[in-house]
């Protein structure tokens, strides 16, 4: 791609198939089937008609798309494959700054952006919606450093 550093996109990887993997599944795990989700959009079904589309549409594709990316991405020859110290970096300052955006949204509205982090909060104050994140961003680490992703990268020769 002109202008843009192919070796920072290949460290990038780990985060943009830990993100992806992340987006679909708990997504389907957690908000899909969660109640009270389901009436906030049943709330608003007569002014978006298509409100229940849009869920899916948004997260039901990332899944599929990253692991095709996993097939298919060529590590060029001479470029660095990203090491599991990029994978945790890199999802640790993402998370970090997603992490904060929720709480300054949280405290700038008094709402959280998914249900379930009320009901954790309710159920187990502060420290379970901490141990709530705490394993959210767990899975997505243990998503980024998956050792058989290097795996899939493959070298293609004479590409520069």
């Amino acid at each position: 791609i002109a202008g843009v550093d192919r070796q920072l996109l290949l460290r990038l990887f780990p985060l943009m198939f830990a993100a992806g993997c992340f987006l679909t599944v708990v997504y389907y795990i957690l908000d899909f089937p969660n109640a009270e989700s389901r009436r906030k959009k049943e709330r608003c079904r007569a002014q978006f008609p298509y409100i229940f589309w849009n869920d899916h549409l948004a997260h039901g594709h990332a899944l599929p798309l990253v692991l095709l990316h996993a097939m298919t991405l060529q590590a060029p020859a001479g470029l660095q494959l990203p090491t599991i110290a990029d994978a945790t970096f890199f999802v640790g300052v993402f998370a970090g700054c997603y992490l904060v955006a929720v709480h300054v949204n949280h405290w700038l509205t008094g709402a959280w952006p998914y249900p379930i982090i009320d009901e954790i909060t309710r159920a187990g104050g502060v420290l379970g919606r901490c141990g709530f994140f705490a394993a959210l961003l767990a899975a997505l680490i243990g998503l980024a450093r998956l050792r058989g992703l290097a795996g899939t990268l493959h070298r293609a020769a004479g590409d520069g």
